[in-house]
């Protein structure tokens, strides 16, 4: 028998014998899933309450109860369609607006997000606190309510799941709050798609599991070559067996208070889990077997080029780039990326073209034993950073000149001196749309494609200058 069949069997054998002239319960059911041999024994004066068409309301159609209520927050299809046998009532239309308003003060978090409110109550944390009101004469038994069975509840970091725990334990419970303290938390993260929001997670991973709350396992898509020896992952969990599915998003990354993208995601996930996580780990770490011998024996600058059209806003000018090859005629230049990332390859006797010729390991390998390493913000800084190889990172207004910073970072950014980004990172990601559309922009040379003005006003001779810095000490050492 394990632990959530002896906490159902211990207060079923309770409600059992109770007598039934006993105190009258309201059971309230969160809208999760439970084996069918967990099912409770109801009593004929029973008020079931189900959260949102709970699946566990089909276990108990046939009993013999006072009354089956259905709540759910509004009439919106997302949020359950009405259960035939029970009467279904709408947070959103039926619960008295002077409550709201008391539990809103209380809560310090409100019913519906707005722009300038993000945070939201639950369903349940309504229901309960008007439920205690209308029968105080009743004792509320909560059942599932917490995170300890699989898929039991959609988490968001819109929402106080810490202050909602807390409340919560004034009431009394079947297998929730008791028996999480008998394990950890098992979370399936799914990071993007993206190199640089994968090596970053590595550091959030560390974070996360270093508070000994979590067992974590991350879902590597196509990047498997960066997590198969990452010490830190649980295989055994999936998404189909985990308690909580966290997807890394960027809705934390660019708030003022966000030093670093790494602190962000962090901050993200403690958003999402209602627990603090502390930022302990602020570098990524390359789990990857890398080969200890060079690919390149001289000393070279690593240059990328390319850009991803869901990050326009983000690429510098490619006549910029050959001209930054042609002022440093003396120095070995690699450039990477990939061609359907627009990497145009460069053209000189001082450029080693490797566009399309490496894979993860080889990527490694040039960022490691780098002089230095050119780029905008993408995920060859995170690895720069991983191994502490000097990296200009040409930065422009789109994000705070901190926010992909580690050891060895010379950052070169046009922030705050364009009206458009004078109070920070603006954020804005491509030339046309209807979202984060960036309107200060021109094209350069002989460019097929715009550069935003915050890009064009870092110069060659500005990166020239900067570079000229990094290398004086490599050369003096090269014999």
């Amino acid at each position: 028998m394990n632990l959530t069949e002896k906490y159902f069997q211990l207060f079923d054998e309770i409600f059992t014998v109770v007598p039934q002239k006993e105190k009258k319960r309201i059971v309230v059911f969160s809208n999760v899933k439970y084996p069918a041999e967990h099912r409770i024994t109801t009593r004929k004066t029973d008020i079931l309450v189900f959260l949102n068409t709970a699946v566990s309301a089909k276990y108990y159609q046939n009993d013999e109860v006072e009354k089956f209520i259905c709540w759910h927050r509004t009439r919106h299809r997302d949020f359950g369609q009405p259960v035939s046998f029970a009467e279904n009532h709408y947070c959103g239309h039926e619960i008295p607006q002077e409550l709201m308003k008391k539990l809103e003060a209380a809560y310090d978090w409100h019913y519906s997000p707005r722009p300038s409110r993000n945070q939201c109550m639950t369903t349940g944390y309504i229901v309960v606190k008007y439920l205690e009101e209308q029968y105080p004469d009743r004792e509320l038994v909560l059942v599932n309510f917490g995170m300890e069975i699989p898929g039991s509840t959609r988490r968001s970091s819109d929402h106080n799941w810490q202050y909602e725990d807390n409340q919560l334990q004034k009431f009394q419970h079947i297998y929730t709050q008791e028996a999480r303290t008998f394990r950890k938390r098992r979370i399936y993260v799914i990071p993007s798609a993206w190199l640089g929001d994968n090596v970053l997670a590595s550091a959030v991973i560390k974070n996360i599991v270093a508070t000994g709350l979590f067992d974590v396992n991350v879902d590597p898509r196509s990047r498997k070559a960066i997590w198969e020896n990452c010490p830190y992952l649980d295989p055994t969990i999936t998404r189909n067996n985990c308690d909580n599915v966290f997807r890394m998003r960027d809705r934390d990354r660019w708030t003022i208070k966000c030093r670093h993208i790494i602190e962000g995601t962090t901050a993200e996930f403690s958003g999402f889990i209602g627990e603090k996580v502390p930022c302990s780990c602020r570098k990524p770490e390359i789990y990857a077997q890398i080969p200890a011998e060079r690919l390149i024996e001289k000393p070279y600058i690593v240059l990328n080029t390319g850009w991803q059209r869901s990050a326009a806003t983000k690429k510098w000018s490619m006549s910029y780039w050959q001209q930054l090859c042609e002022l440093c005629p003396d120095y070995t230049f690699v450039q990477i990326g990939v061609r359907k990332n627009n990497a145009i390859p460069l053209i000189g006797d001082n450029v080693i073209d490797m566009i399309d010729k490496t894979d993860f390991v080889q990527l490694c390998q040039l960022a490691r034993d780098a002089a230095c390493i050119i780029s905008p913000p993408s995920g060859i800084l995170h690895i720069a950073g991983a191994y502490e190889t000097p990296y200009i990172s040409l930065a422009g207004g789109r994000e705070p000149v901190g926010l992909i910073k580690y050891k060895k970072c010379h950052p070169i950014s046009s922030i705050r001196k364009l009206p458009c980004c004078r109070r920070g990172g603006c954020h804005r990601n491509n030339f046309s749309g209807t979202a984060r559309v960036c309107i200060n922009y021109d094209k350069i040379g002989g460019d097929r494609h715009p550069t935003c003005r915050c890009m064009i006003m870092i110069t060659p001779q500005m990166v020239k200058k900067e570079l000229d810095k990094i290398m004086a000490p490599v050369l003096k050492k090269t014999p």
